[in-house]
């Protein structure tokens, strides 16, 4: 694994202004190597990873579908997934910190339910290169992994705000349609994550 990957992923995630040097252009830079020996190895493309979607957060304001909004840190410090051979325990870890981050906001967040997607369908599309997916092992998340977006053409700063929006809206298909109710998932061990009612 080269230097700049090792120093990129070894600072706090809301130190990392964004993934740039990470991956550039249809290249995901040693996406294909175990990021820290404390994962269980690289995040291949026959895994599933589980994308936690919160209420009201990642809902649209209509409730009928997820904000493209709620895939907007794959242009950041990347979009924080599990796994599914995460345990119970990493997932409630994970519902306990977003409800403890909203609750200092003055917010409130449940767990809406979980986008269960298959790697090769978030790191291809059309059998090309579409995002990256990194093993980032958290404290007490040993199957913690980050999705990313390699650097966006565009002929101005307008242009690639607009061609990022349209890769959200792409994201947002793909995992939609893998929507998994908290009393479905994991055999409703997260429910009570959920909003009552």
């Amino acid at each position: 694994m080269c230097q700049t990957c090792q120093e990129a992923f070894s600072v706090k995630r809301e130190h990392r202004a964004s993934a740039v040097h990470l991956v550039s252009g249809s290249e995901c830079r040693c996406e294909s190597q175990q990021i820290f020996e404390g994962s269980p190895g690289r995040v291949s493309d026959d895994e599933y990873l589980c994308i936690i979607i919160s209420d009201p957060q990642y809902l649209l304001p209509n409730g009928n579908g997820l904000d493209p909004n709620a895939v907007i840190q794959i242009d950041k410090g990347g979009l924080s997934t599990l796994r599914s051979q995460a345990s119970i325990g990493e997932f409630q870890q994970t519902l306990e910190e977003l409800q403890r981050r909203s609750k200092e906001a003055g917010k409130e967040r449940y767990l809406h339910g979980v986008c269960v997607v298959q790697v090769s369908d978030v790191r291809y599309e059309n059998n090309t290169r579409f995002l990256c997916v990194y093993d980032t092992p958290l404290a007490g998340k040993p199957y913690h992994a980050d999705i990313m977006g390699p650097l966006i053409a565009g002929d101005s700063k307008s242009q690639v705000k607009r061609n990022k929006y349209e890769r959200y809206k792409k994201l947002i298909e793909v995992i939609e349609s893998t929507l998994t109710a908290p009393d479905q998932f994991k055999n409703g061990a997260l429910s009570p994550f959920a909003r009552l009612g």
